[in-house]
Parts: structure tokens; sequence; C-alpha cells
């Protein structure tokens, strides 16, 4: 016996039933099988016909610490001095400098990329670069149309015709490098000899006939060029480029692009990696120029007071003869001139400093402060800090560039910067004020001196001020003289930082396969999930009930019984007996009744559904058959007067029917109550004409007393009524039905029909209803075959009326395999 389901209040709705949607794929099984191998075959298709793209990669080794050219402190031809760049490279930002918009675009700017050559059929016109028919030279000086094809036939005599029909397209100005839309249509075609100029409002180029092609290669195919706005390629290009580092702990860069044409693209990376190069050389003539300009300047002054210094004392020695310098003097002054040059270095320390710490202020640009040790400051402690910052500043750039600017290792490494900055911002102010201290005891040390020198007679102080003054200038002229030389030797050091390992190649034999995988899995992945869309579409709309598990969740009525799928005609009682599975789901659903019908009174059962194909004729039958096998008594009575179904429509009735009795006064209801011949306890109302207005039968006072009168006398009153769902004459029988049956059937009722039926109840228009699930084909009973083999033993008992000799009702017909009406 299966217990009666109520579906809880909390999952009422909610429940995703998977066996179902694995149901009904497997149902639609070949729609899928159909599905993935057109989408298969579509994405192989557009394999074949779509243009391959080849991978090409060089790599370039970034000497980071600048060893291969020192600039000046560590230079391999100068000892001592200030480098130039004295940093260690943050390989993140030369990564970001080769995908950089402005050297990407000048390198496009720099080869002959403004122009894009084409050739094919309709349906696939792959690029070529060098050895193309025709070569087109554009005007520097007009506005071009890009971005459309233009279409050239190439005519005897050296002559071509240049076809383009547009709407709308973009025209680019090489003077402003500003690219415009024009909505326009644009039919332009015209023939012309090669050589000759092309000239138009949007477009001006001259077309050169090649002699360096195969003509084989093109015969027969189209050809096409198209102007290339090189502001949208050098997007595409930076799109295209990978530059990765080879390992974490190298500094060699893998530099990948990836393209249709393998020599075009090994052009570009070559003249990428040469660009890249001459702007790292070009920045290091820069600096080295700016530093010389700042020499040569101050080296002219030092030169004049120089010359200036050396004719005063010479001046002053012819003048007044030898004087010698007594030895205070001369102490006096060889002190002085120490503590010039000391405060002088200390004032150089202090400027560094300051400048330092702008540097630590703003945190711009840290990666360029020049480190003490290179300025000629021994300082450790300051040189190690300063050291430590760069290092976190170039690890932030990279957690940045790997994790994002939200990751929770770059907000810590960001309170480290922090940290780090402070302590070696304390420890700059404490050596700006410890320099400033430093120069205030220069400044009495040398104001002692000079006070020494002040009371010297007056040609030997003279004497040791002109002495002091040309020793000064020499000194200064000498050191500036060095520093010149320094840098003419760094400038003539053009090794770059920067060496190419690899020239561009293309990887591999053959075009990026793994693309072509990808589409064939993308393919099929689409095939199976469009089949998948359209069930889930189509069954959250208004889906087909096709296992009983679809009711659960989705309705509060209770499912009573699951009716198993006949797999034969129910002709008789020998044919239901026979089914062992549809005999046992019917006991089923007569046991059931002891749960449902409490008071032996409201023993009236109503069988409706949606339509007339539910089957719940089928059940009607069954049903009054399995009770009247257990002995109760039974009478089955056919109210549905627009199609009755309960006698076979091919055997003529020969009797009283209930259409007849409701309009005829005088005939008793035994008239009408015919005993099934094989059942002793099962009794049938047949209903026989069809009417147009069954409203007034069912509305006759006569029906309610014999349904009255039944209930007394039979313990089951089954009331085959018409479809709900079609017309209103059912809300006119409800009013007789204690318990109502609604018969959902297999893969003909829907889910919308449940819920129409639900709402009914819910108003109050039908009470103690429950579902029947008909034509079940998944399920098992657990009983033994065996116990099919029982015959049906009915009750023998006073029948109502004896056996009459009737046409046996039409039960053949209308119980099919399939339950049907």
């Amino acid at each position: 016996m299966n217990p009666l389901k109520i579906p809880s209040k909390e999952n009422y709705g909610t429940e995703v039933n998977l066996k179902v949607l694995f149901g009904k794929i497997l149902k639609n099984k070949f729609i899928f099988l159909f599905s993935m191998l057109f989408c298969l075959a579509v994405a192989y298709t557009y394999v074949k016909i779509a243009i391959p793209t080849y991978l090409v990669q060089t790599s370039i080794l970034i000497d980071s610490e600048g060893k291969s050219r020192s600039m000046g402190a560590n230079s391999k031809y100068v000892d001592g001095g200030v480098g130039l760049i004295g940093m260690e490279k943050n390989l993140y930002n030369e990564i970001g400098i080769i995908k950089s918009y402005s050297l990407v675009y000048k390198t496009l700017k720099d080869l002959d990329f403004g122009t894009s050559y084409y050739a094919g059929t309709w349906y696939k016109q792959p690029e070529f670069y060098h050895n193309f028919p025709f070569k087109v030279i554009l005007a520097d000086s007009s506005n071009q149309l890009n971005g459309q094809k233009f279409q050239v036939e190439i005519l005897p005599d050296d002559k071509y015709r240049l076809s383009l029909e547009t709407e709308e397209f973009s025209v680019y100005n090489p003077k402003t490098e500003a690219n415009r839309y024009v909505s326009s249509d644009i039919k332009f075609s015209n023939t012309f000899s090669f050589g000759d100029t092309v000239q138009h409002d949007y477009f001006q180029f001259v077309i050169n006939e090649s002699d360096d092609y195969i003509k084989g290669e093109f015969e027969g195919k189209e050809l096409y060029f198209k102007i290339n706005n090189l502001s949208s390629i050098a997007n595409s290009y930076i799109s295209n480029l990978d530059v990765k580092q080879v390992d974490l702990q190298s500094s060699i860069l893998a530099i990948q692009t990836e393209g249709e044409v393998v020599a075009k693209e090994v052009k570009f990376l070559k003249k990428l990696n040469q660009n890249f190069i001459d702007n790292k050389l070009t920045d290091r003539s820069k600096i080295a120029a700016k530093k010389e300009d700042f020499i040569q300047k101050h080296l002219g002054k030092a030169t004049q007071q120089l010359s200036a210094a050396e004719r005063n004392l010479e001046t002053f020695r012819s003048g007044n003869g030898a004087v010698d310098l007594t030895k205070t003097g001369a102490m006096s002054l060889d002190q002085l001139q120490k503590l010039e040059s000391e405060r002088g270095q200390i004032a150089l320390n202090k400027q560094y400093y300051t400048s330092l710490l702008e540097y630590i202020d703003t945190q711009k640009d840290i990666d360029k402060a020049i480190t003490p040790s290179v300025a000629g400051i021994d300082d450790p402690l300051l040189n190690d800090n300063l050291l430590e910052l760069k290092r976190l500043h170039t690890q932030k750039t990279q957690l940045s560039f790997v994790r994002g600017e939200e990751s929770y290792d770059l907000k810590m490494l960001a309170k480290q910067i922090a940290n780090t900055t402070e302590a070696l911002k304390e420890n700059v102010e404490s050596l700006i004020a410890t320099s400033n201290i430093a120069l205030r005891n220069a400044d009495q040390k040398i104001s002692k001196l000079e006070r020494t020198l002040n009371q010297l007679p007056g040609n030997e102080k003279k004497l040791i001020n002109l002495e002091r003054k040309a020793s000064l200038s020499e000194n200064l002229y000498n050191y500036l003289s060095l520093e010149l030389a320094k840098n003419g030797i760094a400038r003539a050091e053009d090794v770059a930082d920067v060496k190419v390992l690899d020239t561009p190649r293309r990887i591999g034999s053959g075009s990026v396969a793994s693309k072509k995988l990808l589409i064939m899995a993308l393919g099929g992945m689409i095939g199976l999930m469009m089949p998948l869309a359209w069930i889930v579409f189509t069954s959250g709309r208004d889906e087909t009930i096709e296992t009983p598990e679809q009711l659960d969740g989705r309705t509060h009525l209770p499912l009573v019984a699951k009716i198993i799928h006949a797999t034969k005609p129910i002709r008789s009682l020998e044919n239901f007996t026979s089914q062992w599975a549809v005999r046992e789901s019917f006991r089923d659903l007569s046991a059931n009744f002891q749960f449902l019908v409490s008071d032996k009174a409201k023993n009236v059962i109503g069988l409706t559904s949606n339509t007339s194909r539910e089957g719940k004729t089928f059940c009607s039958l069954n049903l009054g058959m399995s009770l009247a096998s257990e002995g109760k008594k039974v009478v089955v009575i056919d109210l549905n007067f627009r199609n009755p179904k309960l006698w076979d429509s091919s055997t003529k009735f020969q009797g009283t029917d209930l259409t007849r009795y409701l309009d005829t006064s005088g005939i008793d209801q035994k008239e009408i109550i015919y005993n099934y011949q094989k059942i002793p306890n099962l009794y049938l109302i047949n209903t026989q004409k069809e009417s147009q207005n069954p409203h007034k039968y069912l509305n006759n006072p006569k029906l309610k007393m014999l349904i009255e009168s039944l209930k007394a006398d039979y313990d089951y009153v089954i009331i085959d009524s018409p479809p709900v769902g079609v017309v209103s004459d059912y809300l006119l029988i409800s009013k007789y039905i204690d318990i109502l049956l609604f018969v959902v059937r297999r893969n003909v009722s829907k889910i919308s029909y449940v819920k129409d039926i639900e709402k009914l109840s819910a108003k109050g228009q039908m009470g103690n209803t429950f579902l029947v699930y008909n034509d079940h084909k998944e399920g098992r009973f657990n009983r033994r075959k065996e116990y099919a083999k029982e015959p049906i033993k009915a009750e023998t008992s006073n029948n109502y009326l004896p056996n009459k000799k009737v046409p046996q009702l039409g039960v053949a017909r209308l119980n099919t395999q399939t339950g049907g009406e």
C-alpha cells in the first residue's frame, strides 16, 4: 500500500527535481545528440574556414643593476665620481614600458603597417605581407578613410579597377592624429594606371605594381587592401602583446605576440626591441647631456675666476716684491683652506639630504633617488634604509601587478613601506640638523681664522687672500675638469643595459592549435546547453508532467495513487486480473479510502480531469472493479452528458439511460441500473445521448434524489464527471461529491492543470480534492508476481437487480493500454 504523501508547506514550491530534469534529458536524447553534432559541425567548419594565427616570440635580458653600463660611479673606465644612473631597475616597470601605447605606436609608425593586404574568396580572405601583386603608398598629409576594404581588379596594360562601397566609415587625420566617424554613402569605382595618384575627399594614395610575387598564387582570387588607423592597430597589438618574466628570479623577459602573418609579427617584434633599446640609450644620452651642460657652465665661471685670481696674485707680487708670509699667516691660511673644503663637502651633503627628503615626502620616483654611497657619503645606515625602501617599492609594484591593488599582502606591504619611510625620514632630518650644526661650527672657525688673518700686516694679509682665492679657483677648476672628462667617457659607453637573447621567431610548427581545440569544445558545450536551456525554459513556463515526482513541491494537493501503465487493453475482468501491476495500483487507491473516508455516509467519489484525454473514465471503471472485487457494492454513474464514454459506441445500447430517466416521468430508477455481468457487486448507470444543454439534467431535482438514494443503497457511488478545465458542468456536480479524485496523466497533463484545480479548491468550490497519477511507467511493486495469479473473489450478496443480459459495456475501447478515455 502506498502511503498518503502530503507535501509540507515549508517545501511547497521550492524544490528542484533533478530526477525529472534528467528524465527529460533522456527522453530528448536524440535532440541533444543532433544539437551537439550540429554545433560540432559548425565549429569544425569555422575552424576550417577561419584564418589561422601564429605565435611569435622574442626574449631580452635586462641588466637590472646596470653592470653593463655604469655611467659613472661603477664605470669600468672611471674611478670615483657620482654616477648618472645608480638605481636598480624595476622589471615590472620595464614590462609596462614595453607594453606602453607610446612605444607600440612609435613602432607601428616606423614600420609599413599603414596598409593591410588581403586575397581570397568571399568566405575567407587571409592577410598578406610583402610578395603581393601591388603596393599602396599613402599620402602623408591627406585624410585617409580607414577600416574599409578597397577591392582591386588587375586589368591588362598595367591598369587596375579600384572599387569601394560603404555607408559608414572613419577618417584619420595624419597631422592631428585624430579619427572621426562619417555616416555617408560612398560608391566609388574607377580604372587607373599603376603609378597614378588616386585622390578623393576622404583618401589619397598611389598604387604601384609589384614584381616580387608568385602570380599563380593569386590567380582567381579577389584582391583587397585596407588603410589602417594606427591608434586602433596599436590598441590591438597591445592586447595581443604578452610580456612576462621567464623565471621569477631572473631578469629575462619573454615577449610574445599573435597574428595571421608571421613575417609581419617578426618585423614588429624586431622593431619593438630596437625602439626599446634606443629609448634607453636616448634617455642616458639626455641625462649625460644635461650634466655636461651643467659642468660646462660652471667650468666657464671657474676658469674666469681662476684667471682673475692668478692675474691679481701675479700683479701683487710683481708690484710689491716678494713677501714672505709669517708662520702664523701660513698656518692660518692652510687651516682656512681645509675648513672651507670641509664646509663645501658638508654643504654638498646637506643638499643631497634635502633632495632625498623631497623624494621621501612626495613618494614619487623613489627608484631614481641616488644612494648615499654613489653620492660619496659614507653612511651605511642611511644607505641600507634607502635600499630597503627601494626594494619594498619594487615589491609593491610586483604585487599590484600580480594580485591587484586590493590584496591583503599589498596592504601589509604598504604598512611596512610607511614604517620604513618614517624611519628613513627621521634619519634624514637628523642628518640635515647635524649638517646645519656642522655648517655653523665651520662658519665660526672660518670667522675666527679670518680675524687672525686680519691682524697680519696689510701686504701680508692681502697676499694671503689672493693666494687663497687662487687656490680655491684652481681646486674648483680641477674638480669640474675631471667630472667633465668622466662624463665624456661615460657617454662614450654605448653598451645598452638591454640585450636581445633570442631574435623574434615563430613558436611551433603550425598555427596556434589550442584555439582550435577550444572552439571544438565550445561547440560541443553549446550543442548540449541549447536543448538543456530549451527544456528548462519550457519546463518553467508550462511543463508537462512526466513523473509523479514533478508534483512534489508544486502543489499542496495530496497524491493518493499511481496507476500503472496498462501493457494491453483491459476488455474484461480476466484482463484486469491478469495485469497484476494495474490491479495492485487500483488496490492501493481503494485501500487509501480508509484514510480519506472516515464517515461512511460520505461515499460519493467523483473523478474528473482537466481535459478529455487523461483517463478519468478508465480510472472510474477500474476503481469500481477493484472495490467490487473486495466485496464492496459499487455503482458507477456517467454524468458526462456532453460526451458520454461508459458504453461502447460500436454496440447499440438496449435499455433505459440516464437522460431518458431525467426527461421522462414514471420511470423507476431500477430500470437504469445495470449489473456488470462479470462482477456481481459492480453496477453501472449509463448516459447514451449526447446533449448540448447538460445543465437542464444537472439541475434536475430527480438527479439529486437519485444520488441520495444510491448513497444509501451502495457502499460507494463513483461519478464519472466531465472535464473541469473544458466546461463548467463539474461545478454543478461538485455539490453531490464527497471526495474528488483529480486525474493527471503522464505526458498529457501539465503543471498548470494542477494549479487550476488547486485554485478552485482554495476557493471552496472543491472539497476533499486528491490527485491520481495515471499511466505511470516507472513504478514497481514489491509484491511477488505470483500474487497476480490469484483470482478475484467477489463476495456474492443479494444483487440490487438480477443480472440483465445486455451487451458487455464498452470498457475495452475506452481503456486502452495508455489508460485513455
